[in-house]
């Protein structure tokens, strides 16, 4: 666990990553044309409004991310790896771990500069 020092000392600073809506539904299968027009009528800036007030009440600094890419993305090495499963495998430097918990990480690197770590032996984190 000494690896995730700077992760919990950065997540201490109080940022909330949230994913960039466009107010659009754009991945829902053609066979669903009822669902897509009920989830593109849903306000998504009416909820963003709302995170951000709450956010600024508690003094959480909000920032929007593009999550593109960051659960296939080695937080060690770089390595883009193909989607297999829930489990993020590196073959390049052995990191093994949850994938969503892959990307987290990621997420975090793009706003913490000072975020840096590195393994002598692959991380198996269990679920």
């Amino acid at each position: 666990m000494e690896q995730f020092k700077y992760i919990r000392k950065s997540a201490n600073r109080k940022i909330l990553c949230i994913n960039k809506f466009n107010g659009k539904v754009q991945r829902v299968s053609k066979r669903s044309k009822k669902l897509k027009r009920r989830l593109n009528s849903w306000s998504f800036r009416k909820l963003q409004n709302f995170i951000e007030y709450k956010a600024r009440w508690e003094g959480v600094k909000v920032i929007y991310v593009n999550p593109k890419g960051t659960s296939q993305t080695c937080p060690i090495c770089g390595y883009v790896v193909k989607p297999n499963g829930q489990l993020f495998e590196c073959p390049k430097c052995g990191w093994v771990m949850d994938r969503h918990l892959n990307a987290a990480i990621n997420l975090l690197k793009t706003q913490d500069d000072t975020l840096r770590f590195s393994m002598d032996r692959p991380l198996n984190v269990q679920m």
